[in-house]
């Protein structure tokens, strides 16, 4: 997860490890990590609440970073059975892209 929130309810990037904040889907606590050699990243203290989780590449961060932060994993709620998702990308006009760098079956779209 790239954003959290801090206690003001302010979107953050991770910038030491071991800091805190909060899931902008769960209000969770999530934890920061940040290291030499992956990017930096939150991770849930508890269990993860996006069930379509996968981890994050450098690959697939350059793709979001095209966009602006504010387009940038947006949370969203299936109104039928209110699961939380994060999209990669959503643009103004509600569009999502999903940036997917590995095979996916054509019923799991």
């Amino acid at each position: 997860m790239k954003f959290a929130v801090n206690d003001k309810n302010l979107r953050i990037e991770v910038s030491h490890s071991g800091e805190k904040a909060f899931c902008p889907g769960c209000n969770s606590i999530v934890i920061g990590n940040k290291g030499e050699v992956k990017d930096k990243y939150w991770r849930h203290k508890a269990k993860e609440c996006d069930s379509w989780y996968e981890p994050t590449t450098l690959w697939h961060l350059s793709w979001q970073n095209y966009f602006p932060l504010k387009n940038q994993e947006v949370i969203l709620k299936d109104p039928e059975n209110n699961v939380l998702h994060r999209a990669d990308i959503q643009l103004g006009n509600g569009l999502v892209i999903e940036v997917q760098n590995s095979p996916i079956k054509p019923e799991e779209i």
